[in-house]
């Protein structure tokens, strides 16, 4: 894990501060195939919405491109399939795309292999595991899972864990789920995803008592009765619960135009004192100092 310190000196330093001020780092986008599979595109979600370039034919190709057009510095992509196409993109863009290796829970000893050929195999590259547990209706704390929380802890890999599915799963897991992973594995980093602002009721507790979970969100209000076109707010959160266990997450979606405007405009409205930990400085205790790399 990251040392506190070593970020608090880089902001120490004015010419530092002034480039980290810029920086936004996504937490969490997937590969085109996995997110399709997943059941994670929405019903009216069109690769050519929004005017925008989200990927070229599907594939990550335009990622990079797309990331330059809203402003983010650094994406954390999660992968299983296009890992060559994600290996070429980074040479060629040097410190704008990190891993996450995605772990296939529906074969759990095959999914550990493959998890540990890409974060051994590629260890510069890859800087956690993904999973999407909700997305198949799993309870996250099933035994069969251990050896994965188990090897993640002892390699110092955080694991990212969906709080949502697709339209077709099944109800999510109860935020407690994330509190007994917390506590049964206190040396492991978990981290919550959640495709919109949640409630602080029960979230604020759980952040308190745990300080190896975060959530990662992009902020955007999906309760009934607000209109989807209402600008995101993450101030409520960030008041509940403070800013070092946030970081911003796109919420999966292939960085579209309109949508990911929505996104990052919440993170201006971030009071100043919490933006660099929401922006980037949380992801960097969680993920590592290689989000730091030009």
């Amino acid at each position: 894990m990251t040392n506190d310190s070593a970020i608090e000196r880089r902001d120490a330093d004015p010419a530092v501060a002034g480039e980290a001020a810029g920086r936004i780092v996504d937490a969490c986008l997937y590969e085109p195939p996995l997110r399709s599979e997943l059941g994670l595109l929405r019903p009216t979600e069109d690769p050519a919405a929004d005017g925008g370039t989200q990927v070229e034919g599907g594939r990550l190709a335009g990622v990079v491109e797309a990331m330059n057009r809203v402003g983010v510095r650094t994406t954390c992509v999660v992968l299983r399939q296009e890992v060559e196409e994600f290996l070429r993109l980074r040479a060629r863009h040097p410190g704008r795309l990190v891993g996450w290796a995605h772990y296939d829970s529906l074969q759990p000893e095959r999914g550990l292999e493959a998890v540990r050929a890409l974060c051994e195999g590629h260890a510069d590259a890859f800087a956690g595991v993904a999973t999407a547990f909700v997305c198949f209706g799993q309870d996250p704390r099933l035994k069969v899972f251990a050896p994965l929380y188990e090897y993640c802890a002892r390699h110092g890999l955080p694991v990212l864990l969906r709080a949502e599915g697709g339209p077709q799963a099944e109800m999510p897991p109860r935020p407690t789920a994330f509190g007994v992973l917390a506590a049964v594995y206190p040396r492991l980093r978990l981290v919550c995803l959640h495709d919109g602002a949640i409630e602080p009721a029960g979230t604020a507790e759980l952040l308190a008592r745990f300080p190896n979970l975060f959530l990662a969100t992009d902020g955007e209000r999906k309760s009934v009765g607000v209109s989807p076109d209402e600008v995101p707010d993450l101030t409520a959160l960030v008041r509940a619960v403070g800013s070092r266990q946030i970081m911003f997450a796109s919420g999966g979606r292939l960085l579209a135009v309109a949508s990911t405007d929505r996104r990052l405009e919440v993170l201006s409205g971030v009071p100043w004192r919490h933006r660099a930990n929401v922006c980037w400085r949380t992801a960097v205790r969680v993920l590592g100092p290689r989000l730091l790399k030009p």
